[in-house]
């Protein structure tokens, strides 16, 4: 079983490397793929971006100052927004999920979501989420199916209002239905067209920070879309935990919870 980190970076266009420590964006966006390739499985444990955990912090000048215990978030922030951003998000949540090895990783930024979506055809989602719907009323309304395509997915899977308390775990919820939907999606696309797999694979190499070679990332998705079986609930993974409103949000997990799906996750054999 191999661990995959993918992150989705809150900065928009192209992701140039950053001198100034704190400016290589946030990761809003954590995601933690457990793949097991030889069986064309896979589950997904979805982190809150403001997951308290220990971190490196840099001054202004990327010199090191020791760690402290933040958001997960700010962790990529404190790198160059590219491979060391990732290195450092990584470390953080090897640390958070009690050493457990990240095999690898990838992220992406805002401008991409758009082209992995139309990718699929589009991406059909049913609005659940008042926060969405209140603030792009034109576009979304509860109960409404849509199908998301261009930048209007991007409205959808972004959003968040940061005055309103546990707003982060609530857009994180809309992110779940939103990826088992493009999940499906992708693999009705690959069912009827096999160079789906072939143009997602493509945007990776264009638009991606990754340590992963290309034969990496395509076992990856062969493993999310060759499945005979459609992902369930119950194959995206949430955390609990309490969450704090303060000046910025924190959340702290369960840790026994979190061990144990750990535990499940990677160490234990699957019958």
């Amino acid at each position: 079983m191999r661990a995959i980190l993918c992150m989705g970076i809150d900065t928009k266009g192209e992701m140039a490397s950053q001198v100034v420590s704190g400016k290589g964006g946030d990761a809003d966006a954590i995601f933690l793929i457990a793949e097991d390739a030889s069986r064309d499985q896979a589950q997904i444990v979805l982190i809150p971006r403001n997951t308290m955990t220990e971190i490196e912090v840099f001054d202004y000048f990327g010199e090191p100052l020791g760690t402290e215990t933040q958001q997960l978030t700010l962790a990529y922030a404190f790198g160059d927004g590219r491979e060391e951003s990732c290195e450092l998000t990584a470390e953080a949540l090897s640390k958070l999920l009690f050493g457990l090895k990240i095999d690898g990783y990838f992220a992406v930024n805002m401008d991409s979501i758009p082209y992995f979506n139309d990718a699929v055809g589009g991406v059909p989602v049913t609005v659940d989420d008042e926060m969405v719907a209140n603030q792009y009323p034109e576009d979304f309304k509860m109960g409404e199916t849509v199908n998301l395509t261009g930048d209007l997915t991007e409205k959808y899977v972004r959003f968040r209002d940061v005055d309103e308390e546990g707003s982060a775990s609530i857009r994180l919820h809309r992110q779940k239905g939103y990826l088992k939907a493009f999940i499906q999606k992708a693999k009705e696309s690959q069912a009827a067209d096999k160079t789906t797999i072939t143009r997602l694979v493509d945007g990776i190499q264009k638009l991606a920070i990754t340590n992963m070679a290309k034969d990496q990332y395509m076992d990856m998705g062969l493993a999310l879309l060759n499945s005979p079986d459609a992902m369930e609930d119950g194959d995206f993974i949430e955390l609990s935990g309490k969450i704090y409103q303060g000046k910025f949000e924190e959340f702290y997990p369960d840790m026994d919870e979190l061990k144990e799906i750990v535990i499940n996750l990677f160490y234990k054999e699957k019958a």
